[in-house]
């Protein structure tokens, strides 16, 4: 049985809303949590259920979901606040894998500033000439020198533990490859 036809008998209470707000993103509106603790142990139960594998046109199909959690009784003004945070929340959670949950708090709202302001100095890095080729020999019967691109950035954001060219590849950037 498809994940949202098993929702109603274990996960969810009289009450609950489930909403679509575009695409594959949905928002759960639990009410009575009064606590972040109460959310993961609700976010677990959810998750628990999507990921388990159910029949579809004669194939068994598997989801790896994320979830964002913003709990309203830790003191929101509006209710479009909650779900901005529930959506920063997934966004991290997404960016950490698949077939999990995040709680937002104030490092998760830390971590999306950084990325944002990495991505708004990445777009502008090839304007102030921050990226560098370098040619490396390669010792092989199809090619003699690889090119690779460097980003030579001053932003404040650490930018080392990253993965470049999929950073790149993830603000709309394609770096080619290069080879002689």
């Amino acid at each position: 049985m498809p994940p949202h036809r098993r929702w109603g008998s274990s996960s969810f209470r009289h009450g609950d809303l489930v909403a679509r707000l575009q695409g594959d993103q949905f928002a759960i509106l639990v009410d009575g949590l009064r606590e972040v603790g109460d959310a993961t142990v609700f976010a677990g139960r959810v998750l628990a259920e999507l990921v388990t594998a159910f029949p579809s046109r004669g194939r068994e199909v598997f989801l790896s979901p994320s979830v964002g959690v913003a709990v309203s009784a830790t003191g929101y003004a509006t209710p479009s606040a909650v779900l901005r945070d529930a959506e920063t929340a997934l966004h991290r959670a997404k960016l950490l894998g698949k077939a999990r949950y995040e709680v937002f708090d104030t490092a998760i709202l830390e971590s999306a500033r950084a990325e944002l302001q990495l991505e708004a100095d990445f777009a502008g890095a090839l304007d102030r000439g921050e990226f560098q080729v370098f040619y490396q020999p390669v010792h092989s019967p199809t090619s003699c020198h690889r090119a690779s691109t460097r980003w030579i950035s001053h932003s404040p954001v650490a930018f080392r533990r990253l993965k470049f060219h999929r950073r790149a590849s993830a603000f709309g950037v394609r770096l080619p490859t290069f080879g002689t």
